[in-house]
């Protein structure tokens, strides 16, 4: 009797071990909500006062000023403005905070969503908006956003043609440092007149800041995090080293939302924090100059 009940304990015992080193990975789980009313409202009312006398900080990646010549990239009669991310890569993470303050001041946004960057990555679980369900509405400039990958880094919102084809053109050396950082994301186009391919700012400046944090520091000057809002204000900086391209994990071939309206403006008014499905009110386009369908 004793061997008998040894043997089935030992059998019960093997059969665990095996179920255990057999056992499938816990994959990651992405997560994504709507952005709460008092988030979406301090993003999108930020006084164009304060944007001229907050501190820029530490840029990382200047936009750059198209190298090559011919008409501006349009949408629907207006300037178009594309940005390609994914919602699991922190540097998109921060620069969505920046594209989000600069667009509000020529547009209106809803459905903006809340998301938090990959735990697993570099500064883990960045709080950031998601922009996979956005709608963005301006009489004066037209905007195409792509969220590539959820934040557990699955496919989310498919590349569109124009995505590609800007990112081909665009997403290369000399605005990225060596062809292998070609394709990589955060990626924004304004207009084929200036390009970001990067983030502008460390996303240091967010870690362990909630969403309701970063953006109730939004209007005030003298917070590091409203720095990040005036990125956009130095586009006539010259190419340099694109630390969150270079020191990051390579995002390839990733494209994101296109928007612009009067360039002059929005490098003076924003600078701040960035996949496979169209979100409503995002339509596809073509073309890398001249109107886009």
């Amino acid at each position: 009797m004793a061997g008998a009940a040894v043997t089935a304990v030992l059998a019960v015992l093997v059969g665990l071990v095996a179920v255990k080193l057999s056992a499938t990975p816990a994959r990651p789980v992405a997560s994504e909500s709507q952005a709460s009313s008092a988030v979406v409202r301090q993003v999108t009312t930020v006084p164009a006062a304060v944007l001229t006398r907050v501190s820029p900080g530490q840029e990382i990646t200047p936009l750059q000023t198209v190298k090559t010549s011919g008409p501006p990239l349009t949408i629907g009669g207006k300037p178009a403005i594309v940005f390609v991310s994914e919602e699991s890569c922190p540097f998109c993470a921060a620069e969505r905070w920046s594209l989000a303050v600069a667009l509000s001041h020529f547009g209106t946004w809803s459905h903006l969503g809340f998301t938090t960057s990959s735990a697993a990555d570099v500064y883990p679980s960045t709080a950031t908006l998601s922009f996979r369900t956005a709608v963005y509405h301006s009489t004066e400039l037209t905007l195409r956003t792509t969220e590539l990958a959820d934040n557990a880094g699955r496919p989310l919102q498919a590349q569109s043609p124009l995505d590609t084809r800007l990112i081909g053109a665009f997403d290369v050396p000399p605005y990225v440092n060596s062809a292998d950082q070609s394709g990589a994301v955060p990626f924004l186009d304004i207009a084929n007149r200036y390009i970001l391919a990067g983030a502008q700012y460390n996303p240091q400046v967010l870690a362990g800041l909630t969403a309701a944090q970063i953006a109730s520091q939004l209007s005030n000057p003298s917070s590091p995090v409203a720095g990040l809002s005036t990125g956009q204000r130095r586009s006539s900086s010259p190419p340099s080293t694109r630390s969150c391209t270079t020191s990051r994990p390579r995002y390839e071939h990733r494209a994101y939302p296109a928007a612009e309206t009067r360039p002059s403006v929005l490098t003076t008014q924003a600078q701040q924090p960035s996949r496979n499905s169209a979100p409503p009110g995002r339509a596809s386009g073509a073309g890398l100059a001249g109107a886009a369908t």
